[in-house]
């Protein structure tokens, strides 16, 4: 039997080289969100907003969601289905009186339904739901005790505290954004389309999600194909059908 061969896209991988350090893969994101518990252990006063940025990295993994769709959802547009995502938040407010504006494309807009093995939304959701209480922006889901919306510098800087913990990382990895990569290159290992993903995310340039996906999906082939090349072969064994 001739050996099966897939060819690597020399293109692809150069461009995907580019971004693979710009995602938290399930093994890695299970070992920062750790690292983020054994932290907050330590925090006494502070404890209860590092619990909340890390239920907002955790969702924003889950989703895919940019930072100002996450920062800018509010429990009218959320139920148990998934996320309505019509506006965001806009940076030119505070976010002490923060304000919405409109989504960065007409493609932005879409509601994102929670994929059939994901619980965990939920019960992020419903945890700032049983304990967003301070009178202050109410109807805004991730915010700090304060009421106070959790910033992009705020997360990105929180994130980048856990560098030394995960050295093998690139300083690159660190930001909020790249969790929309993580969650881009897990739909493609689960098996969903281009197409589907970039519903998904919101995309109106496929030009990203193509590079991710065309890369992971190469990479299932050559695993796949290792795994073939390890069976047993069929042996003559005098047999007649």
């Amino acid at each position: 039997m001739s050996e099966l061969r897939i060819k690597k896209h020399k293109k692809i991988q150069s461009e995907y080289d580019k971004l693979k350090d710009k995602c938290f893969f399930s093994e890695q994101m299970e070992v920062l969100l750790n690292h983020m518990k054994e932290f907050e252990k330590t925090q006494n006063a502070k404890q209860e907003d590092c619990v909340r940025k890390r239920l907002f990295i955790e969702f924003t993994y889950l989703n895919g969601n940019r930072y100002g769709e996450g920062a800018g959802l509010k429990f009218s547009t959320v139920n148990h289905g998934g996320i309505w995502i019509k506006d965001q938040y806009s940076r030119k407010s505070s976010v002490k009186n923060p304000i919405n504006k409109q989504t960065k494309t007409l493609t932005s807009r879409r509601i994102k339904a929670f994929e059939n093995d994901d619980t965990r939304s939920k019960e992020i959701i419903q945890w700032f739901l049983d304990h967003n209480n301070s009178g202050i922006n109410d109807d805004y889901i991730f915010v700090r005790k304060n009421g106070h919306l959790l910033s992009d510098d705020t997360m990105n800087r929180y994130l980048h505290r856990f560098e030394k913990q995960m050295p093998d990382k690139l300083s690159s990895s660190f930001v909020m954004h790249s969790l929309r990569h993580s969650y881009i290159t897990r739909r493609a290992e689960a098996g969903d389309t281009e197409t589907e993903i970039m519903a998904k995310v919101g995309h109106a340039n496929p030009n990203l999600v193509h590079t991710l996906y065309t890369h992971v999906r190469d990479t299932l082939k050559f695993d796949e194909q290792k795994k073939f090349k390890k069976q047993p072969r069929l042996l003559k064994i005098g047999k007649s059908a």
